[in-house]
């Protein structure tokens, strides 16, 4: 799932699609990348670590 991924000043950047968790908090910016196969993925939502919002799945790009 590479792809090329260009913005205004950062030229050209390497990026990928990853799982993550995302707070859902409207002023929190907290993410955390989801393992594969690790204990949380039977959950729906878990408490974010910053401020204890829930968190949902989603995903992120992130360089390579």
């Amino acid at each position: 799932m590479s792809r090329v991924h260009t913005s205004g000043t950062a030229g050209n950047a390497r990026t990928h699609k990853v799982p993550v968790w995302n707070c859902t908090g409207a002023r929190c910016p907290g993410w955390t990348r989801m393992k594969a196969g690790g204990a949380e993925d039977h959950l729906a939502s878990k408490p974010c670590p910053l401020c204890s919002s829930p968190m949902e799945k989603s995903t992120r790009e992130v360089p390579v």
